[in-house]
Formats: structure tokens, C-alpha cells, sequence
């Protein structure tokens, strides 16, 4: 493994020939292979889901029942699932 990835970096895949070891950069190329449907997500989009871990681990230490993490974590969640069922 060392061998095609030196760094020991994951994901590997091998495209014509050559290890590529770099999540952008494979990303890239299957794109580049299989334009539809897109991979690559819209500005618009790039935030959605990205405050659900954070908001997870303010509700697992949260020590009062009515301080509102709770209905926080679950807004995130249900944008989650309706950016997904889009």
C-alpha cells in the first residue's frame, strides 16, 4: 500500500495507470469521466449538514433539558432530510 501511496493517505484509486491519492483530485477526474450526474455540490448546498455534528455534541453535554439543543439538533437534522428528499 505504502508503495502507491507513500503518505499512506486513503482513498486511493487508479485511473490509466497511475495511483491518484487525493480526494479533490478523484473527484476531479470522475467527473471528468462521468459528468452526470454531478458529484460536485452547488455553493448554494455547501453548507447543509454542516453544523449537525457540532449541534450533536452541544446536546450530548447539555445538562438542561430546556436549553434548546435539542430542538437545534433536530432543525439540523430535518434540513438534512429535506435537502436530501430534494
Amino acid at each position: 500500500f505504502l508503495e502507491i501511496s507513500p503518505e499512506g493517505k486513503v482513498p486511493v484509486v487508479k485511473f490509466d495507470d497511475k495511483w491518484v491519492a487525493d480526494s479533490d483530485v478523484i473527484v476531479g477526474i470522475i467527473e471528468d469521466k462521468f459528468p452526470e450526474p454531478s458529484l460536485k455540490t452547488l455553493p448554494e448546498f455547501a453548507h447543509v449538514g454542516s453544523k449537525i455534528f457540532g449541534t450533536f455534541i452541544t446536546f450530548l453535554k447539555s445538562k438542561d433539558a430546556n436549553n434548546g439543543s435539542e430542538q437545534d439538533l433536530v432543525n439540523e437534522l430535518k434540513a438534512l432530510d429535506e435537502h436530501l428528499k430534494g
